[in-house]
């Protein structure tokens, strides 16, 4: 059931991103499931993210061997806007990102940290940063979410397979070298 107000949220289970994404890695590193105890309740400060989109996400095909299925990739890449880029669109809507559905394709989004080493990168649905934490079948209770274990600076890939279609709000949460915690929320719009 969803959520019928703020009140809502603090008994809420948090979702489990594995419903969605088949696989994801950020500049190679594969994510490693946890539940997180820091998603949403952090040790240090929130400050504002440094993380921005850095160009336009592309549609890969994971049937390398299948010319066919490359093609499709290119193709579908030709035929969709992933991102808008119009200057003048309102900044709402600078992180909609339209996406493939398929456990045949990879999305490779391109992030930048604008000059930031982070660390401690994790990634799960946005809304999850509103509930308690308390997720049924957890060794411990948190967050369930990817972890991007290392320092990651500059240009960044995100590659992520989304099994089904729908819309849903990300959150890639970060740490800084002063332990500062920040959150970049995208929504990404998955079709076929």
């Amino acid at each position: 059931m969803l959520p019928q107000s703020w009140y809502d949220f603090s008994i809420a289970a948090p979702e489990d991103p594995r419903d969605l994404i088949s696989n994801v890695a950020l500049n190679g590193v594969e994510g490693d499931f946890l539940y997180s105890q820091t998603f949403s309740h952090p040790s240090g400060s929130w400050i504002a993210t440094p993380l921005t989109l850095n160009g336009t996400p592309i549609c890969f095909s994971l049937w390398t061997d299948n010319q066919l299925a490359v093609a499709h990739a290119a193709q579908w890449n030709f035929l969709h806007g992933t991102i808008s880029t119009d200057p003048k669109i309102s900044p709402l809507l600078n992180n909609v990102i339209y996406v493939k559905a398929g456990n045949a394709w990879q999305m490779t989004i391109p992030i930048s940290t604008n000059g930031i080493t982070l660390t401690d990168i994790q990634l799960s649905f946005r809304d999850n940063a509103a509930t308690s934490g308390d997720y049924i079948g957890a060794t411990s209770g948190g967050i369930p979410a990817f972890s991007f274990p290392g320092m990651f600076s500059g240009s960044l890939t995100l590659d992520i397979t989304f099994s089904s279609t729908g819309r849903v709000q990300l959150a890639l949460r970060t740490i800084d070298n002063s332990g500062n915690y920040s959150m970049f929320g995208f929504e990404c719009v998955i079709v076929d």
